[in-house]
């Protein structure tokens, strides 16, 4: 499913608040204008089975244009948001 058309974005982070990684991944893409969509998945049904279809084991996790991008990688992330 191309859960990122459903939000009009390219990029989704599935988080969760403590986590100081998602926290870098957040001020990466702010600081590079990266528009993205975020889904705590401790709060979000939606997002924690989302997140759980990807193979997400832990947190962060980035849905960008159909590439999964498992943990904090400031290179891959910003090679497949730019």
């Amino acid at each position: 499913p191309d859960y990122a058309a459903k939000h009009g974005g390219q990029v989704i982070l599935y988080s969760t608040e403590w986590c100081g990684y998602c926290e870098q991944a957040r001020q990466l893409m702010d600081e590079n204008e990266i528009l993205y969509f975020e889904y705590d998945i401790e709060k979000s049904d939606e997002g924690r089975m989302q997140h759980e279809k990807l193979g997400g084991k832990g947190v962060p996790v980035l849905l960008i244009s159909g590439d999964v991008v498992k943990g904090y990688d400031p290179s891959k992330i910003l090679a497949l948001a730019k």
